[in-house]
């Protein structure tokens, strides 16, 4: 079913004279319902993604449509590489904001980001943060003092999320922390994506938690289980509240070629044994794992080799931080999700299960880079 079909009429009387672009808007005293539509207390507003051809299609909407770009970039950072070139492409975003940037994010000290959001709130975007309660530190403490809305978590676990949301048309995701470690040094990943319903995903989950709500209290509250955008499919997990290890499993038994994950830490002994299935049915599987992680007793690292998975630990002096799956050159699993039991049951956090050849493509090219890297 094509995209906002659920469009009111009187939607079409308020804007049918409006020329709409992507990535332009819409302000009125009217409710929208529409995903990503945001109210400021006195006006509703909604940012345009990038698929107007379909929101055309589905009204009488005046739209000048010019040629649609790519809705999805992947950004990736490797020991200081890319660090200058994906802040200012990330940097770019935020200064585009016209209402609202809220960010969920583990742990915050990079100093760009702080003072963009500072900046931000000044010219009176309305900027929010949730943060871990662990990892306080002055640059939050500065947040607050510039009187943007700051707020910890309350999971005696972790809030292991790292995203950003933009005007509840653009998600951006991964495995980055927004440190110093996380673009100068670390090996991390981050994808941004242009689309209402993922946004709209997100603005849910950022509220419970801004609301208080964490952990096994989270709220199951996601409205698109399934979001179509230009280059494939993308399933949203956040959990606790949503099975992700089932899933993985899932995809992994119906596996048909190659499997190669980029892992941090992995403790979660089914999907272990779901990779050793499927190497012994004939399933080429690779693993590049975290060298100091791999190095504890519940680590499945050895598990994996004793059991003839071709597994190589990586050289990266600071830390391989990745949280990446890739099946068949068609469907990529990453966010900020290790393989454990506190990811699954106990810590918040988000996923993407994208169902795209491009998107995967990107992220086997990185893959082999670093195989190819650490295999010299």
């Amino acid at each position: 079913m094509k995209k906002f079909l659920f469009l009111l009429a009187f939607l079409v009387l308020i804007i049918s004279a409006f020329s709409i672009s992507e990535g332009e808007w819409i302000i009125t005293k009217d409710k929208l319902n529409l995903p990503g539509e945001y109210f400021d207390g006195e006006n509703y507003f909604w940012r345009a993604d990038y698929h107007l051809e379909d929101l055309k299609e589905a009204t009488e909407l005046n739209l000048k449509i010019h040629n649609i770009t790519d809705d999805s970039t992947i950004l990736f950072f490797d020991e200081g590489n890319n660090e200058k070139k994906n802040w200012e492409y990330i940097k770019k975003l935020l200064d585009g904001a016209k209402k609202f940037v809220w960010a969920a994010i583990y742990d915050i000290n990079y100093y760009p980001f702080i003072q963009e959001l500072k900046k931000l709130k000044k010219k009176g975007i309305d900027v929010k943060v949730v943060y871990e309660l662990n990892n306080l530190n002055s640059y939050i403490n500065g947040l607050d003092n510039s009187g943007i809305e700051t707020k910890h978590d309350k999971n005696y676990k972790l809030m292991h999320d790292k995203f950003i949301i933009i005007d509840g048309y653009c998600v951006l995701t991964g495995s980055t922390n927004f440190t110093n470690n996380g673009f100068k040094y670390n090996s991390n990943n981050s994808i941004v994506i242009f689309s209402n319903e993922l946004a709209q995903d997100y603005m849910n989950e950022f509220k419970e938690m801004f609301e208080g709500y964490y952990g096994k209290n989270s709220l199951d509250n996601k409205p698109y289980k399934n979001v179509e955008f230009d280059s494939g499919l993308i399933e949203p997990y956040f959990t606790p509240e949503d099975d992700l290890t089932d899933r993985i499993i899932e995809l992994i038994n119906k596996s048909e070629k190659n499997i190669d994950v980029m892992i941090f830490t992995f403790s979660k002994r089914e999907i272990a044994d779901a990779l050793i299935k499927a190497k012994n049915i004939g399933i080429n599987v690779r693993v590049i794992a975290e060298e100091y992680q791999s190095n504890y007793g519940w680590a499945q690292i050895e598990h994996l080799k004793e059991n003839g998975v071709n597994v190589i630990l990586d050289k990266n002096d600071r830390t391989f931080h990745h949280k990446v799956m890739i099946i068949d050159g068609k469907i990529t699993i990453t966010g900020s999700f290790n393989f454990t039991n506190s990811a699954q049951y106990y810590n918040d956090e988000n996923s993407l299960v994208i169902h795209s050849e491009y998107i995967s493509k990107g992220y086997e090219k990185e893959f082999n880079r670093l195989w190819e890297k650490y295999t010299k």
